[in-house]
This record gives C-alpha cells, sequence and structure tokens, in this order.
C-alpha cells in the first residue's frame, strides 16, 4: 500500500525501520519526504544527517547537521553530531567547539562526553580522555561505545585486562558490535590465546561476512596454531574483500617466502609496496625476498628505503647488513648491524650477524662474545650455538663447545654440521664411538641452520 504523502510521521516512521535495517538511500527518500511536508522538524533533520553520515557522505551530514542546529539552536544532540562529523573529517578545533557547545546546552550528555574523549585520546590527551569515556558511561551504562574507545585507549597503554574488562562490557551492551570483537580478537592474540582470537574474530565474520580485518584475524590465528593452510587461503579471501587491503598481502608473502616460493612471494611485496609505500615493512619484506633471489642492489635499495621510513626499527638495519654480508661487503654489514644495536643493544639477530663477520676477520674472541650475547637473548638460535660451539674447540674448549654443540642439535636434531662437529669435538675428547655415531647421524642428516635473516612476524 502507498503511504499518503500527507502523511509526515508514516514517512518519519518508515524511514527509521529502512535506517535500521541500513537501507540508507531509501531512509533519506523517506527523512527528505518529511522535511518536504514539515521543513522545520529538527528531529527528521538529525536523522538525515545521521543517515548521510552512515552511509559515509560527511559532506552531507554535516550539511544537514548545519540545518538542524538553524532549525534549534538549542538543540544539544545536533551540535554533538556536528561536532562528531568534524571529528571525522579530521577538523578537530570544529569538533571540539560542536562538542562543548552540545555540553553547555545539556551537561549530561553521553554522547557529547564519548565525543570529546574521542577527540581528546586523537590529541593525546589521554588521561582527560579517559575521564570522559567514565563520563559518559556514568550517565549512560547501556552505551557501548564509550567501553569500546575506553578499550583501545587502555590496550594501547598496555594495560590488556583493562581494555578486555571494557571490550567486553561493550559486546555485553552490544552483542554486534564487531569492531570490539576485533579488538578483542587482537588483544587475545597479543597474550597469546591464539584459539580465544580466533573465535572472536569467526564470530565477527559471522555478523559482518565481509569485514575484511576480522578474516584477516582469523588468517593470523590460524597460522599461528600452525594451520598454515587455512590461514593462506583466509588471507585469499580477505584480499578479495579489500584488494587494497595491504596486510593480508605481506602475511602471504612471508607465507609463501618461507615456503621457498620466492615469485610468489615478490609478487605480494610488490603490491604491498604499491599499496602503502610509506610503511617500513613493505620495503623491508620486499627486500627480503629480493636477496633470496640474489638481487642484492635491489634488496640494498629497499632496505635503505625501509630505514629512511623507520629509522628506529633494528630490522631494517640489520637486513641491510645481511644483505651487505651476503654481498661479501663485510665493514658495511658490520656498520648496519651496530646501527641497528644502536636502536636496540638487546636486538639478537644483530648481535649473531657481528659474530659472523668477526668470526670471518679471524676475531675468534670477539665473535665468541658476539654469539654469547646472542644466545643469552635468544635461547632459541640454533646456528649461534653451532657457531659458538665451533670457536670454542678450536680454542681447546671441549667441554664448553659440546654443550654447546647439544644446544644447536636439541634445537634442530637433523642439523648435519652440527652432528659432524659434535663428532670432531668427541674425536679430540677420545670417544672414539661416541665420535663415529655423530659421524653417522651427520651422514643421514642434510638439515642445516639457516643463514637467511629471519623476520619479525
Amino acid at each position: 500500500m502507498r503511504l499518503s504523502p500527507s502523511y509526515a510521521t508514516a514517512h518519519f516512521n518508515l524511514a527509521l525501520v529502512l535506517h535500521e535495517k541500513e537501507k540508507y538511500p531509501e531512509a533519506i527518500e523517506e527523512y527528505q519526504s518529511v522535511l518536504k511536508l514539515d521543513p522545520e522538524d529538527a528531529e527528521a533533520s538529525l536523522n538525515l544527517g545521521c543517515a548521510f553520515w552512515d552511509s559515509g557522505d560527511l559532506e552531507e551530514a554535516a550539511a544537514e547537521f548545519k540545518r538542524t542546529i538553524d532549525i534549534d539552536s538549542d538543540f544539544a544532540c545536533g551540535h554533538c553530531k556536528l561536532g562528531r562529523v568534524h571529528f571525522d573529517q579530521g577538523n578537530l578545533d570544529s569538533a571540539v567547539w560542536c562538542v562543548k557547545k552540545a555540553l553547555r546546552l545539556y551537561p549530561e550528555c553521553p554522547e557529547a562526553h564519548y565525543a570529546l574523549g574521542l577527540i581528546l585520546q586523537e590529541r593525546r590527551q589521554l588521561t582527560a580522555a579517559a575521564t570522559e569515556y567514565r563520563t559518559a558511561i556514568r550517565f549512560d551504562p547501556a552505551y557501548a561505545d564509550p567501553y569500546f574507545s575506553f578499550g583501545t585507549l587502555l590496550q594501547n597503554q598496555g594495560d590488556l585486562d583493562g581494555a578486555q574488562a571494557n571490550y567486553l562490557a561493550a559486546i555485553a551492551r552490544d552483542d554486534h558490535f564487531t569492531d570490539a570483537l576485533l579488538n578483542l580478537g587482537s588483544l587475545l592474540y597479543q597474550r597469546g590465546d591464539y584459539k580465544g582470537a580466533l573465535a572472536r574474530y569467526q564470530e565477527a565474520t559471522k555478523i559482518e561476512p565481509d569485514f575484511a580485518d576480522a578474516h584477516f584475524g582469523c588468517g593470523c590465528a590460524f597460522e599461528a596454531l600452525g594451520n598454515v593452510s587455512e590461514a593462506r587461503l583466509i588471507y585469499e579471501r580477505a584480499i578479495r574483500l579489500d584488494p587494497d587491503f595491504a596486510e593480508p598481502r605481506l602475511n602471504l608473502g612471508w607465507l609463501l617466502y618461507r615456503e621457498g616460493d620466492i615469485e610468489g612471494a615478490l609478487k605480494h611485496y610488490r603490491e604491498v609496496v604499491e599499496l602503502d609505500p610509506e610503511r617500513a615493512a613493505s620495503h623491508s619484506y620486499h627486500a627480503m625476498a629480493l636477496q633470496a633471489q640474489g638481487a642484492f642492489d635491489e634488496a640494498i635499495k629497499e632496505f635503505e628505503a625501509a630505514r629512511l621510513l623507520d629509522p628506529e626499527d633494528p630490522f631494517c638495519s640489520y637486513g641491510l647488513g645481511w644483505t651487505y654480508w651476503r654481498k661479501g661487503v663485510l665493514e658495511k654489514a658490520l656498520e648496519c648491524y651496530q646501527v641497528a644495536l644502536a636502536c636496540d643493544p638487546d636486538y639478537s639477530l644483530a648481535h649473531f650477524g657481528i659474530g659472523v663477520v668477526l668470526q670471518q676477520q679471524g676475531d675468534v674472541d670477539g665473535a665468541i662474545d658476539s654469539y654469547r650475547r646472542t644466545v643469552a637473548l635468544d635461547p632459541q638460535h640454533d646456528a649461534a650455538f653451532l657457531n659458538l660451539g665451533s670457536l670454542l674447540m678450536s680454542k681447546g674448549e671441549i667441554e664448553e663447545a659440546i654443550a654447546s654443540f647439544n644446544e644447536s642439535l636439541r634445537l634442530l636434531p637433523e642439523s648435519s654440521k652440527a652432528h659432524y662437529s659434535m663428532g670432531h669435538a668427541l674425536m679430540l675428547k677420545g670417544n672414539i664411538g661416541g665420535a663415529l655415531g655423530c659421524y653417522l647421524k651427520a651422514f643421514y642428516h642434510t638439515i642445516e641452520p639457516t643463514d637467511d635473516p629471519p623476520s619479525e612476524e
């Protein structure tokens, strides 16, 4: 049945239903019908502005909220909504003015306190922002948004317990709050609870099947749980949903890199550089794949680009040093490793790289010291234990060498070089039977500790 155009209330009620169902063009048309019948209807104007805002049309939303204020200059919600649109447009000064105007008109407005919290958080005034979020919650305990934003603030400050409590509170008040589910998943992932993270990400994708960020989170969780094939499928799905989303391409490239598909990895890394050229990781991952292909000069350019973008990231300098090492330019390699340590004195990869260079230059004591630092910082570094054992053995420190070889074999039991070195150490001790056993294992095993630079996932 067609609605009579004279029934403004009917148009308004229909608009509300359409708006709730996220049918924004139809809702906008119905709100506009109300305003044709009653141009002074401030509530219809406000809702029309919200429909424009929800549809992503910030300019039309701002224009409509200004019209709302023209109709009723004391309508606090109109000032608040206009402030939030200005915030989304990046105009923080105008946003503050509008939100404070709303609070002068209605000091207990929860949304205005929440909006002010967002602005203060953006300006890094975090204590004041937290106060505004708490105030918004006090005035409206059922309002989900302040819990969510307070959670992000706390998570960024490292208060994971507080953040988790606030995300759960937001979800309890709005069980379709996909951004809260996403952030809770990320927090659980950060805590190493990969199964819990996966459950939250999957919950978000059920509510919003085209939510690329949540699919990406699922991929990360599957990868962390060791299900690489499923992770790959989900990264590909995230890319299909959002072709401009760099993160899943980065991770997919890394999966291919680890599997030895360097061409496949390079394809994704090139796309990442195009999509996100101002991000250091885009260039450093691309450089790793170029280095693996033997394109050292191109890799050097990419690592240098990464270092310019993020000079404090030790991996950029470390990767550049490793590339110079593979080119045989030892002094440049050493210089880059030292820059990496200036960024982070506990960066184990740089200590290992320095050890390799010093060992090649004949500085046995210096290399031993670097390898000792490496394994102290990273007890899982099998190659450092192997190299340390070899140098200790060359100095006649057989017992300590054997201990290092044992650690290397514990971490990589099929390393032929570690078995061979252990056999040599046992031979020097006079343990002929033990030595022969190790030599036989060395003959049958072919896996070696890698000299490739590990990536920081």
